[in-house]
Formats: structure tokens, sequence, C-alpha cells
């Protein structure tokens, strides 16, 4: 009742109705900001109304000033009755008696619900005086963070990732790609694209990389049927060794700190063909067509190669045994190694990072004779079979079924011939 009271005081006064209203906003708040804080935060229920004199003081002055100012002067009203404990005159103003000013009363935090390890909330009040914390510079633990693992592999995935698009990319612009004896035609009716032997290709001549131009098609894993795996490892440092009795000749050995395998998958995308570059039987023959090109085409010929598993294959020679190009297996899959590197100087002292991308390569085991379609062989996926889960309810119904299919046993019939009559 006390705040009340002392609110009430404030605001029936003629004085507050007649200042301006930007004025007498900013003061209504700031006078109960003040009123509010200093009837909840004081501890001693005795000392609430003295508390509360002391808080408003200065907005009662000022608003006395107010009122002697005003023509004709307007008088502060007394408070009567319950309200006469509003006096302000027994509060003295430090600025004028040269008195220290007193101090704030104690403060207490909010109360805070906690909970025990129970889970059990613990009624507490916390007892601290909540004080202006002093400017103190909280140094963080930066070189800590920098030297953790967790730092260090921040970025693994994404420059490793880095380093298999740079791999690819010197494999894409390779010129001697060009110079593959391969070819990729739409054959059959589906227009399918197939790799062909162009010219006999003698055994292990065949070199054609597996490059993926867009990098959403290199993933971290895949279950794709038709992916090949890129592995990176990071080159931790190399070891200069002399071999014995040589001593102009070194061998290097590397050393790794780990690897990561990623996949990449196949592309595939040729120009649209618009019509024949000629008319009449030479189209036929020749096969030219005019071609409408888009700029996102995508045509190595590795994706080209056909995949195909044993059972497939031996399909393919009974349903086909006159195919234009006659298919076998004879490429396989090797990998071949590049180094990514980047070298320079901070402070003074060498920085490097190196990595090995592990790439894979179509090559062939034996000679491919001319016309023949490029074909690698896969390995055939597990068939695993799933059983049913079953319940006592299940094995009650089988068994009837059982039963009502199984055949009838035929009812022995008697002897009357053999029988011994007496």
């Amino acid at each position: 009742m006390s705040l009340e009271a002392l609110l009430q005081l404030f605001f029936v006064t003629s004085v507050v109705a007649g200042m301006p209203d930007a004025e007498r906003a900013t003061w209504e708040v700031l006078l109960c900001t003040d009123a509010a804080e200093e009837s909840i935060g004081c501890r001693n229920a005795q000392k609430i109304k003295y508390s509360l004199l002391c808080a408003t003081k200065k907005y009662y002055d000022q608003l006395a000033k107010s009122a002697a100012n005003m023509q004709p002067p307007i008088v502060m009203p007394v408070p009567q009755g319950i309200s006469k404990w509003i006096d302000y005159t027994k509060i003295a103003d430090p600025a004028v008696t040269g008195e220290p000013e007193a101090a704030a009363p104690e403060r207490v935090l909010p109360k805070v619900i906690a909970y025990d390890e129970s889970g059990v909330p613990e009624m507490t009040q916390d007892s601290k005086v909540q004080e202006d914390a002093a400017e103190v510079d909280i140094p963080l633990p930066w070189r800590e963070w920098h030297a953790s693992a967790a730092a260090q592999d921040i970025d693994k995935q994404a420059s490793e990732m880095a380093a298999i698009t740079m791999a690819l990319r010197a494999l894409h612009t390779a010129p001697q790609l060009r110079g593959a004896p391969v070819d990729v035609v739409l054959s059959g009716s589906n227009q399918k694209p197939v790799a062909v032997a162009v010219a006999e290709i003698k055994t292990a001549v065949l070199d054609l990389p597996a490059c993926a131009l867009k990098s959403a098609k290199i993933s971290a894993s895949s279950t794709h049927p038709h992916r090949m795996p890129i592995v990176v490892k990071h080159v931790a440092h190399t070891v200069p060794r002399r071999l014995a009795g040589k001593a102009e000749a070194e061998k290097v050995e590397r050393l790794f700190e780990s690897e990561t395998t990623y996949y990449v998958h196949p592309e595939f995308k040729g120009p649209e063909s618009v019509k024949p570059a000629v008319t009449g039987e030479a189209a036929a023959s020749s096969g030219a067509r005019e071609w409408k090109w888009a700029g996102d085409e995508t045509m190595h010929p590795c994706w080209a190669e056909q995949r195909m598993t044993n059972d497939e294959l031996q399909k393919k020679t009974v349903t086909e045994p006159h195919a234009r190009y006659p298919a076998k297996f004879n490429v396989t899959q090797v990998t071949a190694e590049f180094n990514t590197v980047t070298i320079g100087q901070l402070n003074g002292e060498n920085v490097s990072c190196n990595m090995a991308v592990s790439v894979p390569v179509l090559t062939n085991p034996g000679t491919i004779k001319k016309g023949e379609l490029l074909v690698m062989e896969l390995t055939a996926p597990a068939r695993t079979t799933k059983r049913k889960a079953t319940n006592w309810k299940d094995d009650v119904v089988s068994t009837k079924a059982k039963a009502r299919t199984a055949p009838k046993a035929k009812a022995k019939s008697k002897d009357y011939l053999s029988a011994n009559v007496v």
C-alpha cells in the first residue's frame, strides 16, 4: 500500500497536469521506475517508507519547484490520514546540508529456481548483492584452439575436395586425352552413348581418367553402383635416403598423416542433335549430324564405357549374337597419383600443404581389337533374403494349410481270403 499511496500523491496534483506532454511522460516513467525498484529491492519492511521517500525526493522537489513557478503559484498538498507518513521535509538534501548521502539499501538478486541432481527444485534466495562489474579484459584461448585437432580439421573435407577438383582439372585440360583411340557413339534404338575402339589398342596403352567437372559429383559417401573412389592422402614430409653403393642416387620416402576416400559419379551429357548434316543415303551411311551446343556438355569417354556383371554380359551375347559392336570384358580400373601442393612463407619460415590424390583411370589389361566395345566387369551385388518375422499364430495357420494340402492316407482293407477261419 505504501507504493500506491506515494504514487497517488504525485499523480493527483494539478502540477503534473500542467506539464508539457513529452516532459510529463518522461517524468512519470522515471518516477514509477525508481519507486518500483526501491519497493522490490528493499529487504527491511520497517524501512520501506523511508526508502521510498529517499528514492523519490528529487521528483518531489522538481514538482514543488514547478508548482512555485506557476501563475498563480500552487501549494503542494499535505498528505493526511494513512498517507501522513509522506513527509519530504524529514529527508535531508546532501547538496544543501553537506552531509554524506545515505548508503543505498542492500538489494538482492531475484529468486532463481535451481534444481539438484535428482531434479527436485531448490527454493533458495540469492543473497549476493549485485554490483557493477569492473572492466576486466578476459583473454580467449585462441592458441589452444588453434592447436586442437578440431580446429586443424575444421576445413579438412573442403580442402580435400578442392585438391580432388584441382587434380581432375589438370586431367580434364590435358591435350593428350584427345589422342585416345576411342570414339563415343550413340548406339541402338535408345541412342545410348558407348565407347568403341577405333583402332587396335595394345596392352596397357589405354588411359581414360574419371573426370568429374561438377563439384557436386564429388561425394564423401555414395551407394551409386557406378561410383569410382578417389583417395586423398596428406603428405607429412619426405625423407631422402641414399641407396647403398650409389652415392649419386637417392630414394625418397614419403610419410602420410591420414587418408580419406571420396567418390565421383558418372556424368555424361552430349549436345542436342538438330538434324543430319547431309541428306539422303549419305546421311544414313555416315551418321553425320548437326549439333546444338548449350555449353554445359561433358563427354569424357570414361563415363561412356559399358559396365556389366558377368550374367549381364552372357545375356547380351545370347540376345545379340550379331551385334554391331562385339562386347567382352576388356577394361579394368587402376589408379594414378597426382599431387596438389601449396608452398609459401610466413614470418620467414616455409609453409606448405601437400596432398596426394589417387584418381581412378581405365586401362586395358589385354589387346582390344578395333570395333570392340569398352566393357568393364562389375561385381554382382550380394543377394540377401529377408526372412519374414513370424509368431505362433503364423505357425498355426501354416500347419493347418499343410494339413489341408497333404494327401489323405487310404484306409486299410481286410484280407478275408488270408484270414483264418475257425
